[in-house]
């Protein structure tokens, strides 16, 4: 026998029915309301979330901090290969010119002992060198071991002398030895210099790609970047001009030799006049690099209340 619904049974599936679709309703509601509380779009399924990390990323990024860092390190080094390189180009022979034999021979004695020592110096520089080969290093540290024996043993000569007149003449080797030192000494840290210099133009030119890749984020997110992107154009235009000025160093550093000294000095000071230059296009250049450093510190605040101003439901 088939059983028949009542009219109460009916009215029990329906209330089942209507409390389901309820439940329902209130899970979609729930789940939007979530959705859109993290700044999500129920079209292009961003969330304010991702766009905060992304932002954060522009100017937070502890890789550009490092390589400020570095890159403060480095210019400190720079600094004071400069200064080294600046005194070797402006030195001058100590006093040889004292009547008396004695004191003469003590003068001597002194300058001998000055170049011997400032020679000696070079071996951890030139051992440094990256821009030398192995070979190169070794032809140079050989000829400053030469150099070094024939000072000694000139000082050797002098310590003999018995007569000013004889002392006078070792003196006069002394001096005409001595355009080896001037020349050799600025072109050997001078060197050491432009490779600093260098390595910081290198390590510029990193935080300027950086920069750069911040930047394009910050456009494609739909930011303006007009100020930012004017700032690393003239963060590269100087950056430019300081390896110019390298190249100009470069240049004249490597026409140098002892035989044409003291012709040449004016090609050292030029060498070093250059140095100098580049050295204030790179200070310059690191101004830049921390005025976009700023400006993408406010992006980022800037970015941080667009985010926020996302629609969160009701």
């Amino acid at each position: 026998m088939k059983k028949q619904f009542s009219h109460g049974n009916s009215t029990f599936y329906i209330v089942v029915i209507i409390l389901f679709l309820i439940a329902a309703g209130m899970g979609a509601a729930i789940y939007f309301h979530q959705r859109t509380s993290n700044g999500v779009s129920v079209t292009d399924g961003t969330s304010a979330e991702d766009l905060q990390s992304d932002f954060k990323d522009l100017a937070s990024d502890d890789e550009i901090a490092t390589m400020v860092k570095n890159l403060q390190d480095k210019i400190l080094s720079l600094e004071d290969a400069i200064k080294l390189a600046d005194a070797a180009a402006n030195d001058t022979p100590g006093a040889l010119t004292s009547p008396k034999n004695s004191t003469l021979k003590s003068q001597a004695q002194a300058e001998i002992s000055r170049q011997v020592d400032g020679f000696g110096k070079l071996a951890d520089v030139i051992a440094n060198l990256k821009s030398l080969t192995s070979d190169q290093k070794t032809a140079i540290t050989s000829q400053i071991q030469a150099d070094i024996t024939e000072l000694n043993n000139l000082g050797t000569a002098i310590e003999t002398d018995s007569s000013i007149t004889a002392t006078r003449v070792d003196v006069q080797t002394l001096l005409s030895k001595y355009k080896v030192y001037a020349v050799f000494m600025p072109k050997v840290y001078t060197l050491a210099a432009l490779e600093n210099a260098n390595d910081v133009v290198s390590s510029l030119n990193q935080l300027a790609a950086k920069f750069s890749a911040r930047i394009a984020q910050l456009e494609s997110s739909g930011q303006d970047a007009t100020n930012l992107t004017k700032a690393l154009i003239e963060m590269q235009t100087n950056l430019e001009g300081a390896q110019d000025k390298l190249k100009i160093a470069n240049d004249l550093l490597t026409g140098l030799v002892p035989e044409n000294y003291p012709a040449n000095k004016g090609v050292i000071q030029s060498v070093q006049q250059s140095m100098a230059d580049a050295k204030k296009s790179i200070d310059t250049v690191q101004t830049d690099a921390q005025n976009i450093s700023t400006l993408l510190k406010n992006s980022k605040v800037s970015a941080s209340s667009s985010v926020s101003a996302l629609p969160l439901g009701n």
